[in-house]
């Protein structure tokens, strides 16, 4: 009776067997990964005699689940069951981009680069370099080209923003303080947006003093451009300065003639010869010093020697 009742027993579970395999073989050939995890995980002896089975099934189900880094642990331990080999590159290259959302761009970079050729893992090896070059770029204006040039890749654009900002900041003190070639060359690379295309032709004008030019700093004042430094520089002060201004300050009249180079102040003892340097009259010997002062372009101050400042009114021709 104990004998039958064992052979009762050993063929219901022969039988329970042969049915979990075949659930179990049916779900692995429809790849229905988790019905097959779940045929051999109830019955345990199952499972061991189909361990590769069993342990791709799982891989592929992590995959699903995306957990790329255990599946990625799965597929490379079966080394070249089956299409092993193929899975754990699309587990690398999931478990890459994963790093990549989550900042961790040195782990990104090194599975993107392990995987070469596979779909675009170059493209995004070769992202996150130039990526983290510009990260570690501290010239603003390097800095937003670096990152403008990544175009949307993870917050590049944000960043190439924020880059210009400090590059404007750069070219707008540079631009204050005179320094017009070099604010020009930032100005000249940055977005041509707002007031930076202003800026950028009026450091253009500062290079080459022209007749024409006067119009033009006219016209981007107008805009909100500060130009009074450029009209008081060397090469615009002449022509800025032709015609007659009166005072109504005790200044009394200012005349200046840019084609004859000659100047009168009849209030005050001042004659001679002057030449100009940096918004100043200076005399070449004797005589007292002029400091001019902007502030528009038909209104000016003069320091004469000790004396003002006085407010002068550019008179209509």
């Amino acid at each position: 009776m104990a004998a039958l009742c064992l052979l009762l027993v050993a063929g219901v579970l022969a039988g329970y067997s042969l049915w979990r395999q075949s659930a179990a073989r049916q779900a692995y050939a429809a790849g229905q990964y988790a019905r097959v995890v779940q045929a051999l995980d109830a019955a345990p002896w199952m499972r061991r005699a189909n361990d590769e089975t069993y342990r791709y099934s799982a891989g592929r189900l992590l995959l699903e689940e995306g957990d790329a880094h255990g599946a990625l642990q799965a597929f490379e331990a079966l080394g070249a069951y089956e299409d092993s080999p193929a899975q754990a590159n699309h587990a690398r290259y999931a478990l890459a981009h994963q790093h990549m959302e989550a900042g961790a761009l040195v782990e990104a970079h090194a599975l993107f680069a392990q995987l070469g050729s596979y779909t675009d893992s170059a493209n995004f090896a070769a992202r996150i370099a130039a990526y983290q070059a510009a990260e570690a770029t501290t010239d603003p204006l390097v800095r937003h080209e670096a990152f403008a040039a990544l175009d949307d890749f993870l917050d590049s654009e944000n960043k190439a923003t924020a880059a210009a900002a400090q590059a404007l900041e750069q070219a707008l003190l540079l631009y204050e303080e005179g320094e017009f070639a070099a604010a020009g060359a930032l100005f000249g690379r940055l977005p041509q947006q707002g007031q930076t295309s202003g800026y950028t032709a009026a450091c253009a004008l500062a290079a080459a003093p022209s007749a024409n030019g006067l119009a033009a700093l006219r016209a981007l004042e107008e805009e909100g451009i500060p130009v009074g430094a450029i009209l008081l520089s060397d090469g615009y002060i002449r022509r800025f300065l032709d015609g007659e201004w009166h005072s109504a300050d005790g200044g009394g009249t200012f005349l200046y003639d840019y084609a004859d180079r000659a100047f009168y102040l009849p209030d005050f003892e001042v004659s001679g010869d002057y030449m100009f340097y940096k918004g100043q009259m200076l005399p070449r010997e004797g005589n007292i010093g002029i400091l001019f002062g902007y502030e528009g372009y038909d209104v000016i101050t003069l320091l004469v020697g000790d004396e003002g400042p006085f407010t002068f009114h550019r008179q209509a021709e």
